[in-house]
């Protein structure tokens, strides 16, 4: 923290937090806006990564025994390395870091991105339901705890081992890719071929020429979540 945040390092020294994905929030003319408006989850713009909090305490494990059992894991080709180890002052916390092939950056959060890192988070925790996943942690907005910052719980500082392969890189992996490695289900394309079309039309709005074509995109991938969560129409009806 010394050397990224030199100014705040005292404000950040005790259980600070930050975003694990990156939000945006346009105020026109008021420049910063607080956390607390920009974090929600209709403004995530960017996934960032996969994770997973194994609590591991609840099940009377210690941190080198959960941390023994997602090493054998990955040795076995159970998980996908984790790109980042972080124990939390209690627990375990994986970090798989996410990348769009394309720009490098992490992949931008469109509808049906969402949804599959959704799905994604599900399967993760269910996969180290052994270890004491908390199943509550899989939402968009979550927090974790900044790098060398003191939990005050068991005052402890909270320590990042960032993972690499053999030829010295860091484990990054796309949304899809890290979803097969999984073993997550992907029911939108099969039901609606044409959806890809539609999500290139989203991507590319950016003037205010293309609003009405992004808005129309917006609205259809809107029909698409209530098509998934009604498991398709039936019959239709032409008034609602």
């Amino acid at each position: 923290m010394a050397g990224i945040f030199p100014e705040w390092r005292q404000e950040l020294e005790r259980d600070s937090l930050f975003s694990l994905n990156a939000f945006w929030h346009w105020n026109k003319g008021s420049g910063i806006v607080p956390a607390s408006q920009a974090r929600k989850p209709e403004r995530v713009r960017y996934l960032c990564c996969s994770f997973v909090d194994i609590d591991c305490y609840r099940l009377q494990l210690t941190f080198g025994q959960a941390l023994g059992a997602v090493t054998d894991m990955q040795d076995a080709g159970q998980i996908p390395p984790a790109s980042i180890i972080v124990r939390s002052g209690r627990g375990l916390w994986l970090v798989w870091l996410l990348h769009d092939p394309e720009t490098g950056f992490p992949p931008k959060a469109f509808r049906n991105k969402q949804r599959l890192w959704i799905d994604l988070e599900r399967a993760i925790n269910h996969r180290f339901r052994h270890l004491g996943a908390d199943h509550a942690v899989t939402d968009l907005v979550r927090l974790a705890r900044v790098p060398g910052s003191i939990h005050s719980s068991t005052e402890q500082r909270v320590k990042y081992w960032i993972q690499k392969n053999s030829f010295g890189k860091d484990y990054t992996y796309t949304l899809e890719e890290l979803a097969d490695r999984f073993d997550v289900r992907r029911h939108v394309q099969k039901h609606v071929p044409a959806e890809h079309a539609l999500h290139r039309t989203v991507e590319s709005e950016s003037t205010k020429a293309n609003g009405p074509r992004a808005s129309m995109a917006y609205r259809y991938l809107d029909f698409i979540d209530l098509w998934e969560l009604r498991g398709g129409f039936k019959q239709g009806v032409r008034n609602n």
